[in-house]
């Protein structure tokens, strides 16, 4: 599923998405380093919770959410792998939301390893266990 092409485009499935990864904040530094006279704050930036210097950010620009450009010799293994899981649960976020506008009944499951699982059920069906 790594290989995902999306749009973010909701920001309430953007924060949906990074719910869990890290500490979210609005209007903050990507380089924590940098002051705010040489620095124009990101609209919404995820810290690695356990190294506040590990951030993410995004901007909203013509109606997208853009991924702050990282240099790739900084991207750490957490930058990259949580980079990753946002993306992958965005779309599949957006593919719970059409469901439910299909009229579908759906359910997030978490695994242990963090990724989601979206299950959808018509509505007039009961749902059951799928584990």
């Amino acid at each position: 599923m790594s290989d995902i092409s999306t749009d973010y485009i909701s920001k309430e499935l953007l924060v949906k998405a990074m719910a869990g990864l890290g500490t979210l904040v609005e209007q903050a530094l990507l380089h924590p380093y940098e002051t705010m006279s040489s620095s124009v704050e990101d609209d919404l930036v995820l810290m690695n919770p356990n190294n506040s210097d590990e951030r993410i950010a995004f901007n909203h620009k013509n109606g997208i959410w853009q991924q702050a450009q990282i240099d790739s010799n900084c991207a750490g293994t957490w930058t990259t792998s949580v980079s990753t899981a946002i993306k992958q649960r965005y779309w599949l976020f957006e593919q719970q939301q059409k469901m439910i506008e299909a009229g579908w009944d759906t359910g997030i499951a978490e695994l242990e390893d963090g990724a989601i699982e979206v299950h959808a059920f018509p509505k007039w069906a009961q749902p059951r266990s799928l584990h």
